[in-house]
């Protein structure tokens, strides 16, 4: 059982989720914001945005309020790589492919406290250059569906 507060910070436990899964496969995973990672290359930079809830499977809590069980999402993956010199002409596609297999793992491995992953969709990839900054990236998107484990919920208002 978790407290309200920390069911509903979804960001932050899907987030770290991500990046526990991909640090698991050698892959450096960060947060954008971390300054210590911003010149680690290669990285991944993780980030979640939650969207809608879905009107399925609400669930009534101990305060007989119906909550909503299942939300949707979008999670960001940006890869970054140093640019490509001569000698390193396979640097930033080998990596994103190999974040991308990853990927097709998760709903699988991962597993939380809280919630559940349900749907992991790959959705669009951006890639750009930037040699001013000396960097390759691709943006990967993928649409997510998670819901609140049913056991996650307080039993008592002492417990939420």
């Amino acid at each position: 059982m978790s407290t309200f507060a920390a069911i509903y910070d979804f960001e932050g436990q899907l987030e770290a989720a991500f990046k526990e899964f991909l640090e698991d496969a050698e892959l450096t995973a960060s947060d954008p914001d971390d300054v210590a990672f911003q010149k680690v290359r290669p990285r991944v930079e993780v980030v979640f945005q939650v969207g809608p809830a879905t009107d399925q499977n609400l669930y009534r809590t101990f305060d007989n309020i119906f909550r909503h069980q299942i939300y949707t999402g979008t999670l960001g993956l940006r890869v970054i790589t140093n640019a490509r010199t001569d000698s390193e002409t396979a640097n930033h596609k080998t990596y994103r492919a190999k974040v991308r297999n990853q990927m097709q793992k998760a709903r699988q491995s991962i597993e939380m406290t809280n919630l559940k992953l349900l749907y992991l969709t790959p959705q669009a990839s951006t890639p750009s250059i930037k040699p001013e900054d000396g960097v390759e990236e691709s943006e990967l998107q993928f649409s997510v569906t998670f819901g609140i484990l049913p056991a996650a919920w307080p039993a008592t208002e002492e417990e939420a």
